[in-house]
C-alpha cells in the first residue's frame, strides 16, 4: 500500500482500548451509543457469566479494529484504505481475544475498504484454529463457509443479529 505502518505505544493503548470497548458490547448486548468510555487498562478478570451459560465453548472472540491513517497520494492506496465505514482513510486490522480478555491475535493492516470475510481468509488466523474450536463475532462477519472445513463453529450472540436502536 502506499504507507509505512508504524506500531507506537500510543496506537497499541488505542487498539487496546476499542477491544476492550468491543468485548465489552459483545458481552452486554450494548448497542454504540449506550457504550460508556472505560479506561484504558481495565482488564476483566473473568468471563462474564451470559457468555459462559451460552458459549461455554467459545475460544476465540474476533472483530476488526479500523484506525484513521493519513490520506494516502498514491490514488491506488488511497482507493484501498477508503472506509465507508468510517469516511476516512483507515488501516484495518482483525484482532483475536480470548474469553477472559487476553489479545491472542493481531492481524497485518489491511486497507479500510476490505471486508471482514476477506481479513480473516487472508490474515492467517485460521492457521490457529483446531477441530472443534467456537469463535465468537458480530453479525458482520459471514465466515460460515470458510469455518466449515476446519469444523470451526461461529458464534454470532443474538442481539447482534438484530438493531438495538
Amino acid at each position: 500500500m502506499g504507507y509505512e505502518n508504524k506500531t507506537t505505544p500510543g496506537r497499541r493503548k488505542i487498539l487496546k482500548h476499542q477491544l476492550t470497548v468491543k468485548k465489552r458490547k459483545l458481552e452486554t448486548g450494548d448497542s454504540d451509543s449506550d457504550m460508556e468510555i472505560t479506561e484504558l487498562d481495565t482488564t476483566l478478570e473473568s468471563e462474564p457469566g451470559t457468555n459462559k451459560e451460552n458459549y461455554p465453548r467459545t475460544t476465540c472472540i474476533i472483530d476488526c479494529a479500523e484506525t484513521f491513517i493519513q490520506r494516502p497520494t498514491n490514488l491506488r492506496s488511497r482507493g484501498e484504505t477508503d472506509s465507508n465505514y468510517k469516511s476516512h482513510n483507515t488501516a484495518k486490522y482483525l484482532v483475536g481475544i480470548s474469553p477472559h480478555g487476553q489479545i491472542m491475535f493481531i492481524s497485518k493492516a489491511f486497507g479500510g475498504r476490505a471486508s471482514d470475510k476477506f481479513i480473516v481468509e487472508k490474515s492467517g488466523v485460521m492457521n490457529y484454529l483446531l477441530l472443534g474450536d467456537e469463535i465468537m463475532a458480530d453479525r458482520g462477519f459471514t465466515i460460515d463457509d470458510l469455518l466449515f472445513p476446519l469444523r470451526v463453529k461461529l458464534n454470532i450472540p443474538a442481539f447482534t443479529k438484530t438493531n438495538l436502536s
